[in-house]
């Protein structure tokens, strides 16, 4: 049930209320699983939100979750978007 909530919430882009979901389970000892923390991730890399993104990465480390290939695709595309989007406004 919470990784369909997170999960659409950020697709939404209502980011904050999907961290707010993830706040909800600690608070109900419920660990989130590694879908969720993809789709937090995913969401702030595509707001932009790059040091968010990694911190939730670690966030995910720290409470031993393993991350998967798809958390892997996630950092690295999100990355390279940062970076380029970084460069385009330099210019």
């Amino acid at each position: 049930m919470y990784t369909v909530l997170v999960n659409g919430l950020c697709n939404k882009g209502q980011l904050e209320n999907a961290r707010k979901i993830l706040e909800e389970m600690d608070k109900k000892s419920c660990v989130p699983n590694v879908v969720i923390y993809n789709s937090l991730i995913g969401g702030y890399f595509r707001e932009g939100k790059l040091q968010e993104a990694f911190k939730l990465h670690d966030e995910m480390l720290d409470r031993g979750l393993v991350p998967d290939d798809r958390t892997y695709d996630i950092l690295v595309t999100g990355k390279v978007k940062g970076v380029d989007s970084m460069r385009e406004g330099s210019v």
